[in-house]
């Protein structure tokens, strides 16, 4: 991955999913201008909570949305899965990330972004067809 040196560093330590994440992401916000070194740590805690995400969500398909919970004498009852708590909290994180990077069409209408003049805007590129 050939970046440029604007681009925030990935940090050490990240787990694989956050890795995969950071090197997919990075680009897609370069492109935007939504991103430069400062963002680096914003940008890991989104990776993060975007690989926390992903885990608990496959442990949650794995195991159900709910589990019988052991009642006094024979009332088991079905409760929500204590994985939901930890999906629904990576998810408010990855949202506000998100919102922060531009990373949703209502953010971006809300963000204003000054590209250097030698930069292309892809969707100008698209339309003139290159």
């Amino acid at each position: 991955m050939n970046l440029p040196p604007s681009a925030p560093k990935m940090p050490s330590g990240m787990c694989s999913a956050a890795k995969r994440e950071w090197k997919r992401i990075v680009p897609l916000l370069l492109d935007l201008g939504t991103v430069t070194q400062v963002d680096g740590p914003a940008l890991h805690m989104y990776c993060e909570a975007y690989a926390t995400y992903i885990e608990v969500t496959k442990l949650i398909r794995a195991e159900g949305l709910t589990y019988v919970a052991d009642g006094a004498g024979s009332s088991n009852m079905k409760r929500p899965h204590p994985a939901l708590t930890i999906q629904n909290e990576a998810e408010r994180k990855m949202r506000s990330f998100m919102e922060a990077f531009g990373m949703s069409a209502g953010s971006r209408s809300r963000i204003k972004v000054d590209r250097p003049s030698n930069v292309a805007n892809p969707v100008e590129k698209f339309m003139e067809g290159e």
